[in-house]
C-alpha cells in the first residue's frame, strides 16, 4: 500500500516492528547463543545487514545507508518516522510503551536487556531490576 495524502503521497506506508531474541534457560550452548547475540546487534553488523536487505533500520547512521541506496521516495517514509520519533523510543523497549497485558513489564525487562548489550548492566544485575519492577506492577495491580 502506499500513502494517499501529505507530503509523502505516493511513497510506501511502511510497518516499524521490531524482532526479539532471547537465550532460552535451558540451552546447553548460552555461551555461544550470546556470542551470536552480541553478533547480531552490533550495530555495524545490523546495519550491513539490514541495508543490504533493504529492510527498515532504526538508527541515524543505517537510515542514511538506506536512503542512499533506495532513494527519496521509498526513504522519505523512514527518515519521517525516524526524526518523530520520541528521543530514547525504540519501539517497544521504552517508558513510551505500557502493554495492556503486562503494563511496565515488557519495557522494563527490554531496558534492562538493552543496558546489558551496552555494557551499562550485568546480567547478574538484570534479573533483581526487572524483578522488582514486577513486583511493584503486581502490587499496583492489587
Amino acid at each position: 500500500p502506499v500513502i494517499e495524502e501529505g507530503d509523502l503521497k505516493g511513497s510506501p506506508s511502511l510497518f516499524m516492528g521490531d524482532h526479539n531474541m532471547s537465550i532460552c534457560n535451558t540451552s546447553k550452548n548460552k555461551e555461544w547463543a550470546w556470542e551470536f547475540l552480541k553478533f547480531m546487534v552490533t550495530d555495524e553488523v545490523v546495519t550491513d545487514w539490514v541495508t543490504g536487505c533493504m529492510q527498515l533500520p532504526n538508527n541515524r547512521e543505517g537510515m542514511d545507508r538506506v536512503k542512499n541506496q533506495m532513494g527519496e521516495k521509498f526513504s522519505a517514509p523512514m527518515v519521517t518516522a525516524l526524526e518523530k520519533s520520541p528521543v530514547g523510543f525504540s519501539n517497544s523497549t521504552n517508558d513510551y510503551f505500557n502493554n495492556v497485558s503486562f503494563g511496565s513489564v515488557t519495557a522494563d525487562t527490554g531496558n534492562a536487556i538493552g543496558e546489558i548489550l551496552m555494557g551499562n548492566m550485568k546480567a547478574e544485575e538484570a534479573g533483581p531490576y526487572i524483578q522488582k519492577n514486577i513486583d511493584e506492577y503486581l502490587q499496583s495491580k492489587k
